[in-house]
């Protein structure tokens, strides 16, 4: 009997919390949400984007520039004498390196500079060609090189040296083993 007894006050105390659970769920239900409350709720959804739209993913401080815009002058052929430089799709063969071909120069000029020593070769035509120079490079120390057709250059610590070509630079920072340029003149 005491079996019983306790049986069945343990099916009224959880019939208590059952009922207690529903009459609770019962009195959210009926609740309507205050209309601040959808309104603070649609405000955030609308903050997301135009935040994103209005950063661009970056700091509130970010300057962002616009690229200057060109005038008529130099839309048109204003600056005939501007160097044209084409990376050429790299070939195995009988000079392999980086090859670029030059356009709208008369020569080819090469300016080798280095952060710290470095040594270089350059060649007249190719790897085989005949040898212009020969040496280290030290320190803020300039080497000028130049030719009429066609240059090869080879840089012992590329990432150390600042290369130039008819006044515009080669990006060598990536570069960390011995590395070989090829420049040539097209008509």
């Amino acid at each position: 009997m005491v079996d019983m007894e306790q049986k069945s006050s343990s099916q009224q105390i959880s019939s208590q919390f059952v009922s207690r659970r529903k009459k609770h769920a019962q009195k959210i239900k009926k609740k309507p949400v205050p209309w601040f409350g959808w309104l603070g709720v649609a405000l955030v959804a609308l903050a997301i984007p135009v935040g994103f739209y209005a950063f661009k993913g970056g700091s509130p401080n970010q300057v962002t520039k616009s690229p200057p815009v060109p005038t008529e002058m130099e839309i048109g052929k204003s600056n005939p004498s501007r160097p044209e430089i084409e990376l050429q799709p790299h070939s195995e063969g009988k000079d392999s390196g980086e090859q670029y071909r030059l356009g709208n120069v008369g020569k080819v000029e090469v300016s080798l500079s280095s952060k710290s020593s470095a040594s270089f070769k350059v060649y007249r035509g190719s790897s085989k060609g005949t040898p212009l120079k020969e040496g280290k490079l030290s320190a803020n120390n300039v080497e000028k090189i130049e030719d009429k057709k066609e240059l090869y250059v080879t840089i012992e610590n590329p990432d150390q040296v600042q290369l130039k070509v008819n006044g515009i630079q080669i990006d060598t920072s990536n570069t960390k083993s011995a590395q070989s340029y090829r420049f040539f003149l097209v008509d």
